[in-house]
C-alpha cells in the first residue's frame, strides 16, 4: 500500500486507518445477524430475525463500501487532476476540459 504524494501520514497511519475501515464495515455486517440470532433463540423465532439481520448488515455493508470506494476514487481523480495541470472538466464524466464542452 504506497502513500501518495498528497498523503503526508506515515504509511502505518494509512494501513491503521484501512484496517480500521475494514473492521468497522465488517461488524456492520455481521452484527445484525448476531443480534438476530441471539432474538431467535430468545423468543423461538427461528430463522427469521437472522434473516433479518443478515438482510440489514447486508445492505448497510455494501452501502459503507460503496461509499468508501466513491470516496477513494474521489481523492484518487482529485490527486490526478492536480499532477496532469488540471484537465479533468470536473463534470464526473473524466472527459478533458476544451474537447467541444462550452
Amino acid at each position: 500500500m504506497s502513500t501518495s504524494p498528497a498523503d503526508r501520514r506515515s504509511a502505518a497511519a494509512v494501513a491503521m486507518q484501512w484496517a480500521s475501515q475494514v473492521t468497522s464495515i465488517s461488524l456492520t455486517m455481521a452484527l445484525p445477524a448476531l443480534f438476530g440470532y441471539w432474538l431467535d433463540g430468545k423468543w423461538g423465532t427461528t430463522p427469521w430475525l437472522v434473516i433479518v439481520g443478515a438482510l440489514l448488515g447486508l445492505v448497510t455493508g455494501m452501502r459503507s463500501l460503496i461509499r468508501l470506494a466513491d470516496a477513494s476514487g474521489r481523492k484518487k481523480r482529485s490527486e490526478s487532476a492536480g499532477r496532469d495541470g488540471g484537465t479533468d472538466s470536473g463534470d464526473g464524466t473524466g472527459r478533458e476540459r476544451g474537447h467541444g464542452d462550452s
